[in-house]
């Protein structure tokens, strides 16, 4: 008798930690696993540099391997006191490859600038649109 109540404890115990191990499996993600940020867009990239009294400004964007297009515009920007005042913008769209987009600006030493970068990515006829900036002080 004293063994069949051993023997039940045990086998109840033992089912425990396999549920507990197999639901501890199945609700982690793997460590290498990868999770897209986005469904249309692969990856955004910008930046700002300065050359003496000359900025420039570049943007890059890929889409997914699913989406059928992606465009983006720059927009540029020239902080005066606590307002951001537009200076310029530039646009380009493509079907295959790197989207690359970007210009160059007269800059001011001691100014700041802020670019932002919209993109927006098509799957069929569904959008997907994300913003990024990127604010720097020309030296």
């Amino acid at each position: 008798m004293k063994k069949k109540i051993i023997l039940k404890q045990f086998i109840s115990v033992l089912i425990t930690v396999a549920a507990l191990f197999y639901l501890s499996f199945s609700f982690a993600a793997p460590a290498n696993a990868v999770t897209p940020r986005w469904a249309s867009i692969l990856s955004m990239d910008l930046s700002m540099t300065f050359d003496g009294n000359e900025g420039s400004v570049t943007g890059a964007a890929m889409k997914q391997s699913t989406a059928t297009k992606i465009e983006g515009t720059v927009y540029l920007y020239e902080l005066d006191s606590d307002d951001w005042i537009y200076i310029d913008e530039w646009y380009n769209s493509k079907t295959r490859g790197t989207l690359g987009v970007g210009g160059d600006f007269a800059c001011e030493s001691g100014v700041t600038y802020k670019a932002v970068f919209v993109v927006t990515a098509y799957t069929g006829t569904t959008p997907e649109t994300e913003t990024m900036e990127y604010i720097d002080v020309c030296p």
